[in-house]
């Protein structure tokens, strides 16, 4: 019996300012599965607010250049913060086919 699963990985990152992003740091990744694109776009919705417009995208190394997902920047709210960071989620979103697979 296989299913369908979308999987939505976003790897945080975050630094002081946007010229200097090569000073950044990396935060959490996060992960998560859905059974269809539309619960994984309402999640992204829910989570930016709505779907970011003009969203770079991004891109795996292979012949065809596929993009993979997007990269969306904004700044933080200054909590926990002395002041607000850039923060820049990389969003990867991956359509994968299951099988189960048995262990005797």
């Amino acid at each position: 019996m296989e299913t369908t699963r979308i999987y939505v990985t976003i790897c945080q990152t975050y630094c002081n300012c946007p010229a200097q992003s090569d000073s950044g740091y990396r935060g959490d990744t996060i992960e998560e599965t859905f059974e269809s694109i539309e619960q994984a776009r309402a999640w992204l919705t829910d989570r930016y607010g709505k779907m970011p417009k003009g969203r770079r995208k991004m891109y795996r190394d292979t012949k065809d250049g596929q993009s993979i997902g997007f990269v969306h920047s904004f700044w933080t709210d200054p909590w926990g913060y002395e002041k607000a960071q850039w923060q820049t989620d990389w969003v990867s979103i991956e359509k994968h086919v299951v099988t189960p697979a048995l262990v005797a």
